[in-house]
């Protein structure tokens, strides 16, 4: 069978099953956890990580992507960065319905890596949200919503990049939305399609971190290398906001596993491997473009030791 044409047969299934879970659970909707980040930033690794600690099965991944079936008619960009001033009406209904779990396919709960993923749409689990498209959104939907303030990922550009270019299929960066216009009007000489891939991967990292820092008395922003770096420790004052210190301890012992979108050529032998590999995979020219686009562009959080210079 045609993979969208499936799409559209079990979106409304799926959907379904997980408002029957809201009926049975009326309350289990009331303090979901959000995470997002860069594509390749770590964010699969700390989500899998928090659901883990949370003993949750019930994660939706990516509803920003094009694999969501009901986004496809709302008009969202690649990386949409909303505030009160310009979201739109149809967007305020797909927020309230995404942050109470009424849309579920076979993209937003993985149904193709478990078909046990079906069933957890039932169950009582923390609802888990996990974004690489969520940087302008995840802040005003926990100011709007007045949720448990999300988690975001920041990680050297470079080893993003570095990522990115050895998976492939990035051809259509930069990925700037147009508010951020407002905000640093620079991005509009960078919204080039004809500059360097590794150049409009910078661009797109970024438009991601400014979105960030423009929110951050809303969200957590939690560097990559420092939870590397300190096993988990950055994340007290994050399980502290959400209520659930107890728990942080768990979380350490958990982020020490590796995502489950590791790849064979992820180089996790080592805390410096974690932090430092990029290195040895772009060559100088590329390793200075992306420092000079992204600080630039006013992201000066990092240089070329690998650490962030703000924590």
């Amino acid at each position: 069978m045609n993979h969208s044409i499936q799409k559209k047969i079990t979106a409304p299934i799926l959907s379904g099953v997980s408002k029957m879970g809201n009926l049975i659970y009326p309350s289990r909707n009331e303090s979901p956890v959000l995470i997002s980040g860069s594509p390749r930033g770590g964010t699969t690794w700390i989500a899998e990580a928090v659901a883990e600690t949370f003993s949750s099965k019930r994660m939706l991944w990516e509803p920003l992507q094009e694999g969501n079936i009901h986004k496809s008619h709302i008009n969202f960009s690649k990386r949409p960065f909303v505030s009160d001033n310009n979201i739109t009406g149809e967007q305020r209904i797909f927020f309230n319905k995404l942050l109470n779990a009424e849309f579920a396919n076979a993209h937003t709960v993985r149904l193709r890596e478990s078909y046990f993923n079906l069933f957890r749409l039932l169950s009582s689990d923390k609802l888990i949200i996990k974004f690489v498209r969520g940087n302008g959104v995840v802040g005003w939907l926990a100011k709007e919503y007045k949720i448990p303030k999300p988690v975001i990922i920041v990680r050297h550009p470079c080893a993003v990049i570095s990522s990115q270019l050895k998976m492939g299929s990035w051809e259509d960066h930069p990925h700037i939305d147009s508010a951020l216009y407002n905000i640093n009007e620079k991005f509009i000489k960078y919204n080039d399609r004809n500059m360097e891939l590794h150049k409009r991967l910078a661009v797109t990292w970024a438009a991601d971190v400014t979105a960030a820092i423009y929110n951050k008395r809303n969200v957590h922003i939690v560097f990559y290398e420092d939870i590397v770096l300190n096993s988990g420790g950055e994340f007290r004052e994050v399980f502290s906001d959400w209520g659930s210190e107890e728990l942080f301890e768990k979380f350490k012992l958990i982020s020490l596993k590796s995502s489950s979108t590791s790849h064979s050529w992820s180089d996790h032998s080592s805390v410096k491997s974690k932090i430092e590999s990029w290195k040895s995979r772009l060559n100088q020219k590329v390793i200075n473009d992306v420092l000079n686009i992204v600080d630039d562009l006013g992201v000066t959080l990092y240089g070329t030791d690998g650490l962030p210079r703000e924590s």
